[in-house]
């Protein structure tokens, strides 16, 4: 299957065997959920190394210069957009498909120009901390590869900074665009018809 966000003269095809692989650029593994209509699932893609742009300083994957040299890449769906030249998506440096890898270099990236390791600077289980508690098994596998990892043992310990807001958000927009009355209230006022005594319910929208 080919991703239609790219020019047609370059493709990047998906990978039918996934299970066990992670992406080779921000070193997410697929384990948050295998349910291709869930927000936290992604594809992986096979893309040529010279599809590569080299301008991202978030890029861990080695970029070629022409096919010859060429090697195959698996790049989850962010990475994809995020990195290969010849994508049609005209957003494809926002935060919707470089976040994956803004983590994995604020876990396990350098300082550019002292080559310092953010992880000896910081405690990781403090950097561990700006992790949504719902996206680390994302990245717990490919963490416990590494030394000064070990701490690792489970995705609540220890507490995230932030709350993922993802599927609240989801929800939001599902019943937005339902167009039917009572989802748009829910969704607007969940709190409209909320039993006396009962605790108040926060509107999706609102931070936390």
């Amino acid at each position: 299957m080919v991703n239609k966000l790219l020019t047609e003269t370059r493709f990047a095809t998906i990978c039918d065997e996934k299970d066990e692989l992670s992406c080779q650029n921000c070193k997410r593994h697929n384990a948050v959920s295998d349910d291709p209509s869930s927000v936290y699932f992604f594809d992986l893609y096979k893309v040529y190394s010279d599809d590569i742009s080299t301008r991202s300083p978030l890029r861990t994957v080695e970029s070629s210069s022409n096919r010859n040299d060429a090697t195959e890449l698996l790049l989850c769906t962010e990475c994809m957009q995020f990195l290969h030249k010849y994508t049609l998506c005209k957003n494809n440096k926002s935060w919707e498909y470089c976040w994956p890898s803004f983590f994995w270099n604020l876990l396990t990236g350098s300082e550019a120009v002292s080559g310092t390791r953010f992880c000896t600077v910081y405690e990781p289980s403090v950097l561990w901390r700006f992790i949504p508690e719902t996206l680390r098994t994302y990245w717990r596998e490919s963490l416990l590869n590494l030394n000064a990892w070990e701490f690792i043992s489970t995705d609540t310990e220890p507490s995230s900074y932030f709350n993922d807001r993802t599927v609240d958000i989801e929800k939001f927009h599902c019943d937005i665009k339902s167009y039917t009355m009572k989802k748009t209230l829910s969704a607007l006022d969940p709190n409209r018809n909320r039993r006396l005594g009962s605790p108040l319910i926060k509107p999706m929208m609102i931070p936390d």
